[in-house]
């Protein structure tokens, strides 16, 4: 069985190469999550790598933004994303949330939507922000560049949602109480203030499932054959030092790639990806360790 993993389905393709290494193909796995499958710790690192990115959009105090006082800017954000839910304004919500999710997960668009975001969060007009969203057709799903491609995934069905949490909980042995969940928000909140309460849900997935029929420990195998493991310097959402976790635990070659946004294979016309996919994939040729696409 040859595989393309991303992303979440990467936790299954894992899976399939521990257990059923003699069938295992030409496997490749784009954006992978960690061998170890613990949320808390899944949740944590994602807030950490969000709050990297979003303080590097920060930056634009003092340089496109000399006025900006950067030690305020943070804790204006945090306000006004608690003022839009205490109004329970969802329309502006909703808008302050898409660009901020662009700017934060693709750096060369956050220099253009962080003079942006930051003056809304001090001026509180959202006008602006809903003329950007109107001219590039963003309530739409479309996209402002090929770079944005991944906006329009972040829009997920039902069914999507459902098999990611099924991916999240079915294996794994502890179930959140309220205590537990409080402990994460607490940790989170020392990570990163203004993305703590947007991951906390995610935290409580699993609340409500049955105990675990078959508990899974960590993925590890010398067994298979060496698969692809595909990471992005600049993903927030599975930050790139999981697929250098991934690649050591399944025996797999690493490859680091410096393309925006999240998963790239055959996405983003990064040729230098894709050819080597390609190349596993038709004639079986892996790349030599430590290979970088830039």
């Amino acid at each position: 069985l040859n595989i393309i993993g991303a992303s979440f389905g990467t936790r299954v393709t894992m899976l399939y190469l521990e257990r059923f290494p003699e069938n295992s193909g030409r496997i490749v796995m784009d954006a992978p999550l960690r061998p170890n499958g613990i949320l808390d710790s899944l949740l944590q690192e994602t807030a950490t790598a969000q709050q990297r990115s979003f303080e590097k959009m920060l930056n634009a105090c003092g340089t496109t933004l000399p006025d900006c006082d950067r030690a305020t800017v943070e804790a204006s954000f945090v306000a006004r994303a608690n003022s839009l839910i205490d109004a329970a304004d969802q329309e502006t919500f909703e808008a302050f949330l898409l660009l901020l999710i662009i700017a934060i997960e693709e750096s060369d668009n956050s220099e253009f939507l962080a003079p942006l975001l930051i003056d809304y969060v001090f001026s509180g007009d959202p006008a602006d922000m809903f003329a950007l969203i109107e001219e590039f057709d963003l309530d739409e799903d479309d996209n402002v560049d090929d770079a944005k491609d991944n906006v329009e995934s972040n829009q997920q069905d039902n069914s999507s949602i459902t098999l990611e949490r099924a991916v999240l909980c079915a294996d794994d042995n502890s179930r959140p109480s309220i205590d537990s969940l409080l402990s994460t928000l607490g940790r989170l909140n020392e990570v990163s203030d203004f993305f703590a309460e947007a991951l906390l849900p995610l935290a409580a997935t699993c609340v409500g499932w049955p105990e675990a029929l078959d508990p899974m420990a960590d993925i590890q195998t010398t067994a298979a054959p060496a698969s692809l493991v595909i990471g992005g310097s600049e993903d927030v959402n599975t930050p790139i030092s999981w697929a250098v976790e991934t690649a050591a635990a399944l025996g797999g070659v690493f490859l680091s790639s410096d393309h925006l946004g999240h998963t790239v294979v055959f996405e983003r016309g990064n040729d230098c990806v894709d050819s080597i996919v390609v190349d596993f994939l038709i004639e079986g040729n892996l790349p030599p360790e430590d290979t970088s696409c830039n």
